[in-house]
């Protein structure tokens, strides 16, 4: 029995506050949405903390599964709670993010979760910039005279 061949999705951030960000999903699953545990932290108005998540189908193809969103998941702008994804797809997540989904070329690095994109010239650690933007939108917010929320 021959073995799965899987190919790289590319997941291109088109609309939103984090536009420009490009994500690579081979085969592991990834979880999507603003939460400190996502593997891919998105902000947007409408994403929830556990929004989506990417996986792979026995047959390979990649698959995106709505987690009980507050403000759903959506392919080509169609509502959905699973759905198979495709070069060409449009993928938003609540309101205003949008992601372009791509191969990735067979020629690029398949073990990379994230590409370093906006900030690479500057010496800018994507990585570390969008795990600490996810903790810091999350973060308790305490001002005088309150108590802190509970996460």
């Amino acid at each position: 029995m021959s073995a799965l061949h899987v190919t790289p999705m590319r997941l291109i951030v088109i609309e939103g506050a984090d536009l420009g960000m490009v994500f690579v999903f081979a085969d592991v699953a990834k979880l999507l949405g603003r939460g400190r545990d996502a593997d891919i932290c998105l902000q947007g108005r409408g994403v929830s903390r556990r929004h989506a998540r990417l996986a792979r189908a026995s047959t390979g193809d990649a698959v995106v599964l709505d987690l009980g969103s507050a403000n759903g998941t959506y392919v080509n702008e169609v509502p959905i709670k699973t759905a198979v994804l495709r070069a060409g797809d449009r993928l938003r997540l609540g309101f205003d993010v949008v992601l372009q989904v791509e191969r990735h070329a067979s020629d690029e690095r398949d073990t990379i979760d994230l590409v370093e994109t906006a900030n690479a010239d500057a010496g800018s650690d994507e990585v570390t910039d969008l795990r600490r933007r996810c903790l810091e939108m999350n973060r308790p917010r305490i001002t005088s005279g309150q108590r802190p929320e509970r996460l």
